[in-house]
């Protein structure tokens, strides 16, 4: 693994040459960085060493992230920031990933465009940061995917090692019908604010 992939890591993000990020690549980083090696080990005996780089060849994707629907319609519409707009950024898995997290919450608003805005809380400290999605910078987008699928890892391994699965499910579950309602409330909303389908529009 080369030293690049440490200081600009979100080279995973940019070289990939399939329709989602290389999984492999995110390994390797988790892998060479030393505050997240033990989830690269946990992972990899979880796996029984087989690591795809297509992300949703991996138990990660099967057992979580592929339950989180976020409609391409609804994708169509969501507010991605200006200088990313270009770039290959897996948006509906990033959306996924944070939709699952247990470590922070977000909500959709629409604006006055009818546009999708993203926006993340994250409380430490008893002190709460709010961020709508396209105020983040390139790095701090390409950072949340390592940060949601380290989290989700270090879950995974974790209450398989308890035996705990049906604890995990459980929680899992709980995330899934908020992001379902919260999924449905914006279309709701889309189908209020016109006077036909807006998939249409």
């Amino acid at each position: 693994m080369t030293k690049s992939i440490i200081e600009y890591p979100w080279l995973f993000l940019e070289f990939s040459d399939q329709d989602t990020i290389d999984f492999t690549l995110i390994m390797d980083y988790l892998k060479e960085n030393k505050l997240s090696q033990e989830t690269y080990n946990k992972y990899l005996e979880l796996s029984g060493g087989k690591i795809s780089s297509n992300f949703k060849d991996n138990a990660i994707w099967k057992e979580v992230f592929s339950k989180f629907n976020f409609p391409q319609k609804l994708l169509n519409r969501l507010v991605i920031p200006s200088e990313d707009e270009d770039l290959d950024f897996d948006w509906d898995l990033l959306v996924r990933l944070i939709a699952a997290s247990q470590s922070s919450e977000y909500d959709f608003e629409l604006d006055d465009a009818n546009q999708i805005r993203l926006y993340l809380s994250v409380t430490k400290e008893e002190q709460t940061v709010v961020k709508c999605m396209d105020e983040l910078n390139f790095i701090q987008i390409a950072m949340l995917y390592v940060i949601y699928i380290d989290e989700m890892i270090n879950h995974l391994c974790f209450f398989e090692k308890e035996a705990s699965k049906k604890l995990f499910d459980s929680l899992s579950n709980k995330r899934l019908q908020i992001f379902n309602k919260k999924i449905q409330a914006l279309e709701d909303e889309l189908e209020a604010n016109y006077d036909f389908n807006y998939d249409e529009d």
